[in-house]
């Protein structure tokens, strides 16, 4: 992987003295999917720490404008190898998985970015987020801040009161079978006693 990204660097380096994703864009334009993820993963390496998240925003857009994705989160994975410890990436890709609607994951990656960032107040910021669109009302009431997650509270007592309801509903009707039952048993008989 190394001498890959060393190897890119050296053929994209000329490129670069205009901008520094020139060399990535034309990798991306002429479908050298690999060449592309490697070149990002090198400008990444040598960008400074204020540059890395301009360089997140824009690679995240030009993957994306360009339907690669998937590309752009396994260039995601690569650098978190790289760089285990660097929370901006983990953030980049909590947001790639939440745009994409992958929520699985994006939990999954909130998980992980605990430990490393934990007193974060983005982690359950996010974490409502992902609760929200999975319909986890409780999680996102409590994670939430503002008139959503006020409303997703009252949803969550609307859901217990209607549970409430279904379940008084829901034995009312069990006690009322064997009486209807009944009277259709003696009306029954009733019909049967007037033949």
């Amino acid at each position: 992987m190394r001498r890959l990204l060393l190897l890119t660097t050296l053929v994209l380096a000329p490129c670069a003295a205009q901008d520094p994703f020139a060399g990535v864009l034309r990798a991306l334009d002429e479908e050298r999917k690999q060449e592309a993820c490697a070149g990002f993963c090198s400008l990444y390496e040598g960008a400074s720490t204020g540059e890395k998240g301009r360089a997140l925003g824009r690679g995240y857009d030009e993957f994306r404008r360009r339907g690669l994705v998937g590309l752009w989160l396994q260039a995601l994975d690569q650098l978190a190898n790289l760089n285990p410890t660097d929370v901006e990436l983990r953030w980049s890709r909590v947001r790639v998985l939440w745009d994409l609607r992958l929520l699985t994951r994006a939990r999954a990656a909130l998980d992980d970015l605990a430990t490393l960032a934990a007193g974060d107040p983005r982690l359950a910021e996010w974490g409502g987020w992902v609760a929200f669109l999975s319909f986890d009302h409780e999680e996102a009431g409590r994670s939430l801040k503002g008139p959503v997650g006020e409303h997703q509270q009252d949803l969550v007592r609307s859901l217990e009161s209607a549970r409430g309801r279904q379940l008084v509903t829901l034995i009312l009707g069990c006690l009322a079978l064997p009486i209807v039952a009944l009277f259709a048993f003696k009306r029954f008989e009733r019909w049967l006693s007037s033949l």
